[in-house]
Order: C-alpha cells, then structure tokens, then sequence
C-alpha cells in the first residue's frame, strides 16, 4: 500500500482492474478451481496483454494438482481423465482473452496490433530484448540530465531504472521461497513488460507483477531493513504523487 507507484492505482487506467484480476486468477488457481481461474485469466488477457503470461502459472499449478491426485487413486478411470481433460482445455480461456483484444483493435482500427503502432508513433517505442530497456532508459536518463529536464529526470527515467533493477533483484531475493508457478510467472511477465524501447510506465506494469510484492513482503521478515524500506517507500510515495500533483509525466 506505501510502494510508490500505488497512488497511480486511483487513476483511470486499467492497473488495479490488472492487478486485481492477476490476483483472483491466481488465488482461484490455488483453490483449485481452474476454470474459474481461467475466465479470470482471460479477462486479465484482455484488460492487459501482459496477462497472456498467467496461462504458465495456471498450467503449472494444474498439473501440479492432477498429478497429486492421480497418484492418490487406487484405480484410475475414465471420467478421471475425461474430467481433467476438460478442466485443463478451459485454460484456453485465457490466451483467449488476448485475441479477443486483437478483434476489438481489428474493429476499431482496422489493425489487430494497432497498440503496436500506436506505442511506436507516440513514444517512438520498438520491440526488442528485454535487456535493451535499460539502455535506452539510461540514455535518455542522461540526456534529461543534460538538458535540465527534471520532470523527466525525476519523473520518469529514475523510477523506471529503479524498478527495472530493483524488481529484478526481489525476484532473485525470494526466488528459493516463490512457488515454481510464480517464479515462472514473474520471470515471463518482467520479460514482455520490457520488451518495448520506449516503455515508460514500466514502475506501474511492475508493480501490478504480484511476485515483486511477495518479495517486498519478505524484506519485512528482518524489523531493521522492514523499516528503513517502509520509511524510504513512505518518502517515495509523497514524492511521486506530489510530482503527480504537479503534473509531471509519472506514468
């Protein structure tokens, strides 16, 4: 609730609809009801393209179960396959989700990747591997130097370079405690949330990852670090939204 980027979740973009969908698939999923996790999953899909990644945690977590219960059956039949045969083909639902998002730009546009362009011709953005994302940032993070472009500055290349690392460094922190579905999960989403040149709201995307929010929960296990980071997240969050306030580019 302290971490920075928080305050964005009031704003009228689809974060907390993402966040909270990411959140009730996944917790469905570990109850055990995998296709209501997969209309979940597929709604997420179509709030946001980085939700296509949830289809990884729920297969994980599917065969996970089936296999534990397959093991604990004396005798095996058919039903039992028929059951979770079709269990396992609801989790179509969700890659689903994303193409109905392509029909709706098809329709709208007339293009089905017209966001593709639209990111390209606003933000000068392109797809490429991941680990150019921090190039680019830095780069501009200087030039914005050079320039006296605080708003930029402070605004938007000094959170993104802090989060791209920092939430890279959390996953790794908590990976020997992180389910092999999340961890999975994590590492997917943080790869497409950085798959764009000009990304520029990779603090909020970020942050509606839920793995970088378990890994900020186990800092809190030690009460002398749990401070310090609820102190300088406290200081971070005023400072965003009062750059917010002042209508610097906090996206």
């Amino acid at each position: 609730s302290i971490l920075p980027p928080c305050c964005l979740l009031t704003c009228t973009i689809p974060a907390s609809t993402f966040l909270l969908l990411t959140l009730l698939c996944v917790y469905c999923a570990r109850r055990k009801r995998f296709v209501l996790s997969a209309v979940i999953g597929g709604l997420a899909a179509l709030t946001d393209r980085v939700g296509i990644a949830l289809v990884i945690p729920l297969l994980l977590e599917y065969f996970n179960t089936m296999t534990g219960e397959y093991r604990s059956l004396k005798e095996v039949t058919w039903r039992f396959y028929l059951k979770k045969g079709l269990t396992g083909a609801s989790l179509i639902l969700v890659p689903l989700g994303y193409i109905v998002y392509l029909i709706i730009n098809r329709t709208v546009s007339g293009s089905f990747f017209a966001y593709v362009e639209y990111i390209k011709a606003l933000f000068n953005s392109e797809f490429a591997l991941f680990y150019r994302v921090g190039g680019v940032m830095t780069e501009r993070l200087i030039d914005a130097y050079r320039t006296y472009n605080a708003p930029s500055l402070f605004g938007l290349y000094i959170p993104s370079l802090i989060s791209v690392i920092g939430s890279l460094g959390l996953g790794l922190l908590v990976v020997k405690d992180m389910r092999v579905s999340f961890l999975a999960y994590f590492l997917t989403a943080y790869v497409m949330i950085l798959s764009q040149t000009g990304v520029i709201d990779a603090p909020r995307q970020l942050f509606c990852c839920f793995p970088v929010i378990l890994g900020m929960v186990k800092l809190t296990k030690d009460r002398t670090i749990g401070l310090l980071v609820s102190l300088l997240c406290i200081l971070g969050l005023i400072l965003y939204l009062g750059m917010y306030v002042a209508g610097w580019p906090v996206v």
